[in-house]
């Protein structure tokens, strides 16, 4: 049903981005559909758009005119499950009218990364335990990685070939055992998001911060922005640790039976 936007084909028409420079969250995933060509933009008219959807399974960033029949259609048909960024208000105010009852919130918090400072994170970096030590995640390590971890990279990357090509990661390991990675977490241009993961024998022990700040320090010396959009309270109390600064609480919305 979600057909009635026109799917816009490579390379995206500037009439088209404009209308997703009201997003200030996300920015990493909209240069990475932009710029990349990962995902789809749809759009109410080719030749004039007025309502835009950006794809990027499991989210749809929604933008444009939220006042053309075009946006609540759209909205009422998006399926169950995925993930719906609005960049303001009247578009949050949409998706609460067109879902009712079903909706669900997603509570989340942005951070930003200019307070980052690469002395607190190399200091940050030493802190791991004497028995751990720190590698850059390569083919041999993440096809090492258990189940659950591989998830998001088999989901993202297509498997192990479209990480190495396209990611850049580092993880905690103990006698050959990964104990806990952080990599960018999608495809990306200059800038991304950080996905972390611990295996959960090692937990609370600081190895996702060790494992973050390995990865940060590499991104500051390499002119890249490494960027944190937290799910859960003990994400944000991460980044806070690892320097991030002026908590930004936001709602993304989805919807299920």
């Amino acid at each position: 049903m979600t057909e009635m936007l026109v799917e816009v084909e490579e390379p995206i028409d500037p009439t088209v981005s404009r209308l997703f420079d009201a997003h200030k969250r996300g920015r990493a995933v909209i240069r990475c559909v932009l710029e990349l060509g990962r995902g789809k933009v749809l759009v109410d008219n080719l030749e004039s758009p007025r309502v835009a959807a950006m794809v990027f399974k499991p989210l749809v960033f929604l933008a444009g005119d939220s006042r053309h029949p075009a946006a609540a259609q759209y909205v009422s048909a998006i399926p169950q499950m995925n993930i719906m960024i609005a960049p303001d208000e009247e578009w949050e105010d949409l998706i609460r009218r067109s879902l009712g009852s079903k909706i669900l919130v997603q509570k989340r918090t942005r951070l930003v990364p200019e307070s980052l400072n690469l002395k607190r994170i190399r200091a940050l970096k030493k802190m791991i335990p004497e028995e751990f030590g720190i590698a850059r995640m390569d083919r041999e390590i993440v096809e090492r990685l258990d189940e659950d971890m591989r998830k998001p990279i088999d989901f993202y990357f297509g498997g192990v070939e479209g990480f190495t090509r396209d990611a850049i990661g580092f993880c905690v390991m103990k006698d050959g055992a990964v104990a806990s990675v952080a990599y960018s977490a999608f495809p990306f241009v200059e800038e991304f998001e950080i996905q972390v993961e611990t295996a959960e024998l090692y937990r609370r022990k600081g190895l996702a911060t060790v494992a973050c700040a390995a990865l940060i320090e590499h991104a500051l010396e390499h002119g890249l922005v490494p960027r944190w959009d937290a799910a859960n309270e003990p994400s944000v109390q991460l980044a806070l640790k690892l320097g991030y600064s002026e908590p930004d609480r936001w709602f993304a919305y989805f919807w299920r039976e």
